[in-house]
């Protein structure tokens, strides 16, 4: 596919997908401004292994360094053209926003004039800040947007398809879909910007999202967010060390060090261990819910059992408060739970929830909304039953007067 046609296609054409034969012509060609190939890929070597066949996608680089901050930045300046709101109260929001515990580390930066008047510069976020930032922008400014606005449309499109996207789980299903969503996006992008610009070859690479899904499964198993965050040890510390005549020997030195405490302090090289806060221990009659305790957990009246005020378990801390996905109702909406009491005793450590009435779902603001049962459901479990295991905040939507409870999730359940 020619670049100028790419820059207009919104959709896969499997007829222009490279095989294995009209790679190896185009290779036998040696005509680089028309077949885009050089030479034969020395990775072609490998045993059962061949660049046209296999391929993993990253979502990192392409919607959150790429897609992500290239449109938000688009809708903001078009949204402020309107007169909506201005970059002031936009950063007003973004420093109050309370984004939960589970998000708080990667709170993103505030936006500047200038980054509104050069839509293709620098991001300003990085990939987790975007992520972050992006999920919760319409329930930061949604209250301020028409619901029939054409430019906020593209964004709640643009969620829409990495809710997908970014799911641990995929049906084929949810591929047939995800390919009708992008097709969407897509025009719907081009309807907005096409006298000004085109699609951006990481718009090109969502195409075929799909396919590689169905290939390969989840793109999240293959995405440069786990690389990233274990090269960011040796990234710091090349700052911090200041030292640049043999750096490679030092990272490697520092690297063998950080790993050789880890095994002789006998931590988990995978992130499995739980760690349980400060609390106190209590009698079970003393608990609020104490008769949830006393029957799912068969304890007596008067044990003794620990009352956390927080544990971490893989590498998740969870609180009171929070919200966790416990479930699916009978219109597969994701059943909330908020935290109440976090427990640990022998068998391990058992989460306390009320459960939460899950009204709808609200495609302008993009998020779940929830209220409390009357009467109060209260439940136990172990975070191995969890639906989902990240932890999430409900937040409060809406006039003081009539206020809306809300939750954001990461992803399609």
């Amino acid at each position: 596919m020619h670049r100028a046609e790419a820059q207009l296609s919104t959709s896969e054409n499997v007829g222009l997908l490279r095989t294995k034969d009209n790679y190896q012509m185009d290779v036998n060609a040696q005509d680089l401004p028309n077949t885009g190939v050089r030479s034969d890929s020395p990775l072609n070597k490998i045993h059962h292994y061949h660049v046209t066949q296999n391929f993993a996608p990253d979502i990192m680089h392409d919607l959150l360094e790429g897609v992500c901050p290239l449109e938000l930045k688009l809708v903001v300046k078009a949204l402020i053209d309107k007169r909506l709101f201005n970059i002031n109260l936009l950063n007003s929001r973004l420093v109050s926003f309370n984004y939960g515990s589970g998000d708080n580390q990667n709170k993103p930066c505030i936006f500047s004039a200038s980054s509104m008047t050069n839509p293709d510069g620098a991001p300003g976020q990085n990939a987790a800040q975007m992520w972050c930032l992006i999920r919760h922008f319409p329930l930061m400014m949604g209250d301020l947007v028409p619901e029939d606005d054409e430019h906020w449309e593209l964004l709640i499109l643009l969620l829409k398809c990495m809710d997908i996207i970014f799911s641990p789980v995929i049906s084929r299903g949810d591929t047939v879909y995800l390919k009708h969503l992008i097709q969407d996006h897509h025009q719907h992008f081009l309807e907005l910007f096409g006298n000004a610009r085109q699609l951006k070859p990481k718009h090109h690479h969502m195409i075929h999202y799909p396919m590689a899904i169905q290939k390969l499964g989840p793109l999240t198993r293959f995405w440069a967010m786990r690389f990233e965050a274990k090269h960011n040890f040796s990234r710091r510390l090349s700052h911090i060390v200041c030292n640049f005549q043999n750096i490679a020997k030092t990272l490697a030195y520092r690297n063998q060090m950080l790993l050789c405490y880890n095994l002789l302090s006998q931590l988990s090289l995978v992130g499995d261990e739980v760690e349980i806060g400060p609390g106190s221990s209590v009698l079970v009659a003393s608990i609020t819910d104490s008769d949830v305790v006393h029957i799912r957990l068969r304890l007596g009246l008067y044990d003794e059992v620990f009352l956390a005020n927080w544990c971490k378990v893989f590498g998740h801390t969870y609180k009171k408060h929070q919200m966790v996905v416990v479930g699916k109702n009978v219109e597969l909406d994701p059943v909330f739970g908020k935290l109440v009491n976090i427990i640990a005793v022998e068998s391990g450590v058992r989460l306390i929830y009320e459960e939460w009435l899950t009204t709808g779902f609200s495609r302008h603001l993009h998020a779940y909304k929830v209220e409390a049962q009357e009467p109060r459901k209260t439940e136990i479990c172990r975070i191995d039953d969890l639906l989902d295991y990240h932890p999430l905040q409900m937040i409060q939507s809406g006039p003081p007067n009539d206020p809306a409870f809300c939750v954001v999730t990461r992803y399609k359940f």
